[in-house]
């Protein structure tokens, strides 16, 4: 009978340890790239997501590399600014066709906000994978599942039409930059058309639509003086002007600086 105990108790510790070790291991990190899309001749941001980092996960740094197709997408560089990144010591090591990217922090990063974000920009017509063949958390633990995607590159008769009146229209040098109370954005307008000024953060997510009207051929200046579209201040970061004139558009990055 006491060997039946005995049996049926080291059956019962041998569960609640394996109970214990995969709790405390947990499961691994998402590390993903969303699809995204970009016009040939385009730079934009693309966000490294990652499910979520708690202070738990006592992640320190990161190293990473990730492939494309560099006569489809050329990745040009990283931008840490409201990524989990910033505030860190962090390089990128663009070769041929792949990017190196390593972290550093002397305090654990955690929360919800992108990892990173890529510089890329299109080159030609055509779909690029973006696939990681190496992605590790501190020197491997915790786990990571990385994820790539394809980065669609592409051309229309639009852009053929804004490459060809984009000295009709301008969206001046934004100044003064970097800002802390307001910004004079300042366009020209070859002919009358129907404007769209709007200011985007690094998500690509509307801030603020500072213009939505129809103005007459000539010299503008709109103000954005930091407020948001629930009328907040904004925090310090990197914003982007995006203008929106018939078929031309245009893009610049601001920085606000409380």
């Amino acid at each position: 009978m006491i060997l039946k105990m005995n049996r049926y108790i080291k059956i019962i510790c041998l569960i609640c340890i394996l109970i214990v070790s995969n709790y405390l291991s947990g499961e691994p990190i998402e590390v993903f790239i969303s699809e995204e899309q970009g016009y040939v001749g385009d730079t934009l941001l693309i966000p490294v997501q990652v499910d979520s980092l708690t202070k738990s996960d006592s992640v320190l740094s990161y190293n990473c590399k990730l492939s494309y197709d560099q006569s489809i997408l050329r990745i040009v560089g990283i931008e840490t600014q409201n990524s989990l990144s910033k505030n860190t010591l962090t390089t990128a090591n663009i070769n041929t066709g792949e990017i190196i990217i390593a972290m550093a922090s002397s305090e654990i990063i955690s929360g919800y906000k992108p990892l990173i974000y890529l510089k890329a920009k299109g080159i030609e017509s055509g779909t690029s994978r973006l696939s990681w063949t190496r992605f590790l958390f501190n020197d491997g633990n915790p786990e990571v599942n990385a994820t790539g995607s394809i980065f669609n590159v592409i051309t229309s008769s639009v852009d053929k039409v804004r490459n060809k009146i984009i000295e009709d229209y301008k969206l001046c040098k934004i100044f003064p930059n970097p800002f802390n109370s307001s910004v004079s954005i300042k366009y020209q307008m070859q002919s009358p058309g129907f404007v769209d000024l709007t200011i985007y953060d690094l998500k690509g997510e509307k801030v603020r639509q500072i213009v939505e009207d129809y103005n007459s051929a000539g010299k503008h200046t709109a103000v954005w003086n930091g407020i948001d579209i629930n009328h907040d201040k904004v925090s310090s970061g990197v914003y982007f002007v995006k203008i929106r004139i018939d078929n031309y558009v245009d893009t610049q990055k601001i920085l606000f600086a409380k």
